[in-house]
Order: C-alpha cells, then structure tokens, then sequence
C-alpha cells in the first residue's frame, strides 16, 4: 500500500500527514508532495507541532509533485477539495480523494501556512485524528471499497 498526500506547499499539512501515517501504520509506504514547489525545508512550527505529538520531520525536504508520483501510489490524498479538483481536472483517476471526504467529512485540513504555533496545533490535531482513522481503514482493507 502506497498513500500519497498532497497540498499547496509541502512543507506542514502534508509533511505532518505523512510523519503521523508513518508512525500510525508503519507497514505503509507514505510520501507527500507540493502543487506549488516553493520552498526548501519544512515549516519551523510544523516540525514543532509534530515533535509534540512524538513525531519527527526534521528530515523531510519539500518535493514538487510529478506524474510518476500519482501513477505510484495507490491512494492518493489532499489536504482540500480545490486541490482535489485541480488533480482530477488533469488527471483521469479514481485514487484522488480530499483527505476529508475520503473519510467521509465535509471539512478540509485546517492551513496552517504563515500562521503561528497554535493554528499548526490545530492542524497536527486534526490530521493525527484522521491518520489514525486511515491507519484502521488500511488495515481493515476498508480502502479499496472507497
């Protein structure tokens, strides 16, 4: 099983999904990637938030997304519906799934993007409560239903 997740910069949401599925369901192979390619480390308060929750991303390097990228991975996830549009607008595949509407949620991954130390709390939260909910799905095989 291969997830990929995605979003504008990779350098919080999708870095911290990353690290959180990584810990969660170590048997996964996870990577995550940018639309917009921006930017050479990840986010200060992202690796922040995440070593509270006991997860490390230090090493993580920002990586811009390639087609090679999605023809890899067998799920393939968003931080929002817009970028979830956007990929299917140019991509015919039935992998790409908003993060939350995988899981059946209306709701987006909060963005943290230039924001201070408590709106990437929230956004850690959150994905740490949805990466567990995708580590049981994963191991149930509940995915391939989707």
């Amino acid at each position: 099983m291969k997830v990929l997740f995605i979003c504008t910069g990779n350098t919080c949401r999708s870095p911290m999904a990353e690290g959180l599925l990584k810990k969660a369901h170590p048997k996964t192979e996870v990577f995550s990637r940018a639309l917009a390619y921006h930017a050479d480390q990840v986010s200060p308060n992202a690796v922040k938030a995440m070593e509270e929750l006991g997860v490390d991303i230090t090493q993580h390097q920002p990586a811009p997304l390639r087609h090679e990228d999605l023809e890899k991975a067998d799920l393939v996830l968003t931080m929002t519906k817009s970028q979830r549009d956007l990929l299917r607008g140019v991509v015919d595949s039935d992998k790409i799934y908003g993060f939350g509407e995988f899981l059946g949620r209306s709701e987006d991954v909060v963005d943290p993007y230039g924001m201070g130390t408590m709106e990437y709390r929230k956004a850690a939260a959150q994905l740490a409560d949805w990466t567990q909910q995708l580590a049981v799905l994963i191991e149930e095989g509940a995915w391939e239903e989707k």
